[in-house]
């Protein structure tokens, strides 16, 4: 219990059950929207993968990510100067 009503649930990714679970661990790895089981995610990976406007937002977020774990590395390298 964390104390803050949210709960972690683990899940084998690899399992493909003919359940709910199964198939969202199914969705989570799939790279074709239109084998997916379930719509609404299968919607979004749509946009994100097909959809020019859901293509440019993705390739921001990337970006944005790249720069980030760029700078985290600066900082990183900069700290274990400081030690040596």
């Amino acid at each position: 219990m964390f104390g803050d009503g949210s709960h972690i649930i683990y899940v084998n990714g690899k399992y493909r059950g003919n359940d709910e679970i199964g198939k969202l661990m199914h969705d989570f790895s799939c790279t074709n929207p239109d084998d997916m089981n379930y719509e609404a995610l299968a919607k979004k990976a749509r946009y994100y993968k097909q959809d020019a406007k859901g293509m440019t937002v993705m390739c921001k977020i990337m970006e944005d990510m790249k720069k980030e774990a760029a700078h985290k590395a600066e900082q990183n390298k900069a700290k274990k100067l400081r030690f040596i």
